[in-house]
């Protein structure tokens, strides 16, 4: 039986991102404002986040995994990562549900 590879366990790191609004926050509010602003943007962007993490994820794997040979793969991911079945394969539905989507890629 093929592993269960689940993508939408994968952590995303969070990447600091300063600009001068947040120099601005820092001066004026002591750093409260930009905590604030931090947190909201770290938390109301992290779905895409996922889901590009997920796609660059799915696909280091499948260029790892046709180049080891493999025969076919079981693979979870979010509905709304992009599935595309390498040249000559194919891409197998096993399970969907609103919060991922479980596949069986095979290779050619």
């Amino acid at each position: 039986m093929n592993q269960l590879i689940d993508l939408t366990k994968v952590s995303v790191s969070f990447r600091l991102e300063f600009d001068t609004l947040d120099a601005v926050l820092l001066v004026t509010t002591g750093g409260v404002g930009y905590l604030a602003r931090a947190a909201h943007n770290h938390f109301n962007g992290r779905s895409e986040r996922d889901i590009d993490a997920q796609r660059e994820n799915l696909v280091m794997i499948l260029a790892e995994a046709m180049n080891k040979g493999a025969a076919k793969l079981r693979i979870r991911v979010n509905p709304n990562v992009p599935l595309y079945a390498p040249s000559g394969g194919d891409i197998r539905c096993l399970q969907q549900t609103e919060d991922y989507n479980e596949v069986e890629i095979t290779f050619s």
